[in-house]
């Protein structure tokens, strides 16, 4: 998103300097830092399980309010952590995070893996 945000200020000058032939020393310190890319973020630590736990609990309340529910699972194929946001009235399931078609190709691609380095062992 900064990026985009970056790389779009760069292509419309600022209100007010449209026209007047003047350098825009932001907008080339802009193209500037988006050609580079994104600066290097600091080291972050990890979540504890205190934050984990408040960060779900927030979700959890943020989907009760629109009517539905959150569902934590892990897919025993995959190992992938899945999330379901169910319709709390009718029990159907409205989104998954990933699909089941991601999922299905996860679990093909590891039986690929295991093939693979079957074939050469």
């Amino acid at each position: 998103m900064v990026v985009q945000a970056t790389l779009l200020s760069t292509l419309k000058p600022p209100v007010g300097e449209a026209g007047t032939g003047q350098p825009n020393p932001a907008a080339s310190a802009g193209a500037s830092a988006a050609v580079q890319g994104p600066s290097p973020r600091p080291a972050q630590k990890a979540p504890d399980a205190a934050d984990i736990q408040k960060t779900l609990s927030d979700a959890r309340g943020v989907a009760e309010a629109a009517g539905a529910s959150l569902e934590f699972t892990i897919d025993k194929d995959s190992g992938k952590t899945v999330v379901k946001v169910v319709d709390s009235a009718t029990s159907q399931v409205i989104r998954q995070i990933p699909s089941e078609e991601l999922l299905s190709l996860a679990r093909h691609m590891t039986k690929l893996e295991g093939m693979l380095l079957n074939q050469k062992a």
